[in-house]
């Protein structure tokens, strides 16, 4: 894309944001002046403190919880409100505040940041890799990410991005919940390794307007605007828009392509990247209305799918989805929660390959799907000892097309499976002493053409002082293999696999959280998984490349963490992971053994001024030829001047720092020529934020 059309794309953005302070600025005789801050419905949202009437739900006949209540709440742990040491899971919580400060444009900014996980790039998407395990090509399907409680991975691949087309706006974000570990007992399939719940802000949350322009060096820009207010006949508004634009690398080299048929390793200009979203929410009382809009285009920066690095192409991805919740309370400790959805997904990719014939072969691939869910839980707080979770859950495609054709013979595949889900769930927590909490539940799955699939879960949490809570955690989780795995069929390329069985992971885990007198807290995590019918990747004898079932995989490891937050919004957290991925005694592909890393924000010249460093070591990792990659370092730094004038923020940051000879393994030899991909160079940029 040329420069021009860059900036006028940028006009375009701000134009976008100077619509969304007007409307605000037209609306404002409608809302309250004052922020009015509704209770969280249990089933979508939680709040960074317990409500004051959560009652025996959170504990507050525990006086040995006091330390740990100042924790945020989460709700994706289980389906309603708790502590982080309440949760039957190692739970993790970013706030608006921190994605503020380290200035995360993206969920994949986010949990690099976390402990047990990294982040992998293709060139086209990025991809998350949670305690040692990475399948690259296979699109984040095995973890889950929500959107208040709604499922993000669509019905073809089964994938969820983390991108900046992400479902909603980063500025529209109120927390990230981080549950690691199975969550198939509440959440069905793809839940393996993560859940991870992006709560939104409500309208009186924001109680104004917010816009916020950025720019920086590869001719990045970026705009947002954020809208959200109470009105005096009672309904919560939020509105958020966001645009992003990046030129990218100019001049990217891959080393191991000496080729002059490969541009001697040389791809230039195919480092675009162009997002928009759009996220609407509208509350009043017991009903909830959310609609958003993405779109993204990418050029393909690594060549990946072994094209040519003279032309590569690129891909371009819409979604929208629509989610109606209805949150009922019945009597004090009993509530009904139920949602319906709407989601729409367009994927489409063309590139080209320069071989001998009269004129270059172009190819074009292309998948979309239209589906509806529905999930429905009743919560009952029996008694102060007693608490019952269970409901329903299904999705059902209404349209799935999977269509790729090239310049020499045309359709190479048309596809129209279709695809249904549907799972029941129940989990029961007994609290046996003040000490001594039993957490049991499950759920079983029906899976259009992989049949039922039963997933429990159990915990035992003890709390033997006042500062120390354990958790002996043990969960089942699943995957059943996607459409795109079971009928993916083009001749000289790929064979679909109907045959295919879900993966099972079985997870074994022990977590002890300490909480010292003068704010510290410590975090240790143990755990041990075995996943059994792992599917992965297969070259055939004919060359064409096969999804199958290969055995089981199995791993072991030991995360540690410490984190302070002091009065004057400093806070240090620092981390460790090791871990041992292995199938068939050997160790995995795209699997670092360890990882460590630290995010340090502390106040500068004065109390309103942060600096913000984020530092990870990812250790060396295997690609498919054997050979490793040397331990990579990347760090950001974000300078923070808030209220610098009234109602003015100032931000100037340095991004993956040291990336400069970074390497990543690639994802195979029929994915990419190249043995290791680069990480992008580092970016800087400068941002100004104004509320209203």
């Amino acid at each position: 894309m040329s420069r021009a059309s860059i900036h006028r794309r940028l006009l375009m953005m701000a134009a976008i944001a100077a619509s969304i302070a007007s409307a605000a600025a037209a609306s404002d005789d409608d809302l309250d002046s004052a922020p009015v801050i509704s209770a969280a419905p249990a089933s979508a949202t939680a709040t960074t403190q317990p409500s004051d009437d959560s009652g025996a739900a959170l504990g507050e006949d525990a006086p040995e919880l006091m330390l740990f209540k100042d924790m945020p709440v989460v709700v994706a742990a289980g389906r309603r409100q708790q502590t982080q040491q309440q949760a039957a899971a190692a739970v993790s919580v970013v706030t608006a505040d921190d994605i503020a400060l380290f200035n995360y444009e993206s969920i994949a900014d986010v949990l690099r940041g976390q402990r047990s996980f990294y982040i992998h790039s293709d060139g086209l998407n990025d991809f998350a890799g949670v305690r040692g395990f990475l399948r690259a090509g296979e699109w984040n399907a095995r973890i889950l990410v929500l959107v208040d409680g709604k499922p993000t991975n669509e019905m073809i691949y089964g994938q969820t991005h983390i991108d900046k087309d992400f479902v909603v706006p980063i500025e529209a974000v109120k927390q990230i919940e981080i549950v690691r570990g199975p969550g198939s007992a509440l959440y069905g399939s793809n839940a393996v390794f993560a859940v991870i719940n992006v709560v939104t802000k409500d309208g009186a949350d924001v109680n104004g307007v917010q816009a916020k322009v950025e720019g920086g060096t590869q001719d990045t820009g970026r705009v947002s605007a954020l809208i959200g207010g109470k009105t005096r006949s009672g309904w919560d508004i939020l509105a958020s828009v966001s645009a992003y634009t990046s030129q990218g690398d100019d001049n990217i080299k891959y080393d191991g392509i000496n080729d002059p048929a490969q541009n001697d390793g040389h791809i230039l200009n195919s480092d675009y990247e162009g997002a928009e979203a759009l996220f609407l929410k509208a509350k009043k009382s017991e009903f909830t209305a959310e609609l958003d809009f993405e779109n993204r285009q990418k050029d393909n920066r690594a060549a990946t799918y072994d094209v040519s690095f003279f032309n590569p192409g690129s891909e371009h991805e819409e979604r929208a989805n629509a989610a109606f919740h209805f949150d009922h309370e019945i009597e004090p400790g009993q509530s009904l929660h139920a949602m319906l959805y709407y989601g729409s997904y367009h994927y489409e990719q063309g590139w080209r390959n320069d071989f001998d014939v009269p004129q270059p072969y172009q190819y074009h691939t292309r998948g979309n799907d239209d589906w509806v869910g529905e999930e429905v839980h009743y919560d009952w707080q029996i008694n102060d000892q007693l608490h019952l979770l269970t409901g329903a859950e299904g999705a059902q495609s209404l349209y799935t097309y999977q269509h790729d054709s090239n310049s020499l013979t045309g359709n190479l595949l048309r596809t129209t499976p279709s695809f249904n889900t549907a799972g029941i769930f129940t989990e029961s927590e007994f609290k046996l002493t003040k000490q001594l909490t039993i957490v049991a539940g499950g759920r079983v799955d029906q899976v259009q053409r992989i049949g039922v699939n039963f997933s429990p879960r159990a915990a035992v949490i003890l709390e033997p002082t006042p500062q120390d809570v354990v958790k002996a955690l043990y969960g089942r989780a699943f995957r059943s293999p996607n459409l795109y795995e079971q009928f993916y069929n083009v001749a000289g390329f790929n064979q679909g696999n109907p045959n295919l069985h879900p993966e099972i992971c079985d997870t074994y885990e022990t977590v002890w959280d300490h909480e010292f007198q003068n704010g510290w807290r410590t975090t240790l995590d143990g755990y041990l998984w075995r996943l059994s019918h792992a599917m992965d990747d297969i070259v055939l004898a004919d060359g064409d490349v096969q999804t199958q079932n290969v055995g089981t995989t199995w791993a072991h490891g030991i995360e540690a963490e410490v984190d302070k937050t002091w009065d004057t919004g400093a806070r240090l957290r620092v981390y460790g992971t090791f871990t041992r991925d292995e199938h068939d005694s050997n160790l995995l592909t795209n699997s670092p053994q360890w990882i460590a890393g630290a995010s340090i924000a502390i106040p500068v010249i004065n109390p309103r001024t942060f600096l913000a460093i984020e530092p990870q070591i990812v250790g060396p990792q295997k690609n498919d030829l054997g050979e490793y990659t040397q331990s990579t370092y990347l760090t950001n730094i974000v300078l923070t001047s808030r209220e610098f004038a009234p109602g003015w923020d100032l931000q100037a940051g340095a991004y993956d720092i040291f990336s400069n000879g970074a390497k990543m393994p690639r994802d195979s030899v029929y994915n990419q020529y190249q043995p290791f991909l680069n990480y992008p160079t580092t970016k800087y940029l400068i941002s100004l934020t104004h509320r209203f």
